[in-house]
C-alpha cells in the first residue's frame, strides 16, 4: 500500500499485490496530491500509530525537512518496521549550476532568499549537501535501515535494475 504525505498522511492507495498490480502502483504515484510544506516527523509518527502489523515501511524523501528527518524516522523504527529510506534530491539541490545574483524560493513554504552564488560559496554548498547526504546514510546505517539515493532526473530502468539491486530492495 502506498501513502502520500505533506503536514500530515493525504491519501492511501489501498493494498496491491504481486507484478499485475505494478500499473496501478505507477497510476497512484503519478495522482500525487499536490501540497505545502511538510512534516515529515508527524506524518510517520501518525502512519505508525496506525498500522497495527508491522512490516516493510519505504520512505521515499529528500529528507529536507525544517524539523529533521530523524524524528520521522526514529518514528517508524521505534515502533519495529523494517525501513528502507529511499533519499531522492533534484540535480539542482546537489550541484546547483547558476552563478551570480539569485532569488531562490523555497517550493515547499514559498520563501524567497537572495544570494550571490560565487564559485566558491557553490562549492561551499556542495559540501554541504555531501555532509547532509552522507549524515542521512550514516544515521540508516545506524539503525539498521536500508538506504537508497537517488538523483530525481535519473532513468526509472536505471533506478529499478541497478540502483534498488544494489541496495537490496529487490532482486
Amino acid at each position: 500500500a502506498l501513502w502520500f504525505f505533506d503536514s500530515t498522511l493525504r491519501a492511501e492507495s489501498g493494498h496491491y499485490r504481486g507484478r499485475p498490480a505494478f500499473h496501478d502502483v505507477l497510476r497512484f504515484l503519478r495522482a500525487s496530491p499536490g501540497g505545502g510544506g511538510t512534516d515529515l516527523s508527524a506524518s510517520l509518527a501518525r502512519f505508525g500509530r496506525s498500522r497495527r502489523r508491522r512490516g516493510l515501511a519505504i520512505v521515499l524523501s529528500d529528507c529536507l525537512d525544517a524539523s529533521g528527518y530523524e524524528r520521522g524516522l526514529n518514528a517508524l523504527v521505534g515502533r519495529h518496521f523494517a525501513m528502507h529510506l529511499i533519499h531522492v534530491m533534484d540535480p539542482a539541490e546537489c550541484d546547483p549550476a547558476e552563478s551570480g545574483d539569485l532569488m531562490l524560493r523555497d517550493c515547499e513554504s514559498a520563501e524567497e532568499m537572495t544570494v550571490t552564488a560565487s564559485p566558491g560559496l557553490r562549492r561551499i554548498y556542495r559540501d554541504e549537501v555531501d555532509r547532509f547526504r552522507n549524515g542521512v546514510r550514516s544515521w540508516c546505517a545506524r539503525h539498521n535501515a536500508g538506504y537508497s539515493f537517488i538523483i530525481a532526473d535519473c532513468d526509472f530502468d536505471d533506478v529499478i535494475l541497478r540502483t534498488f539491486r544494489r541496495d537490496g530492495l529487490v532482486r
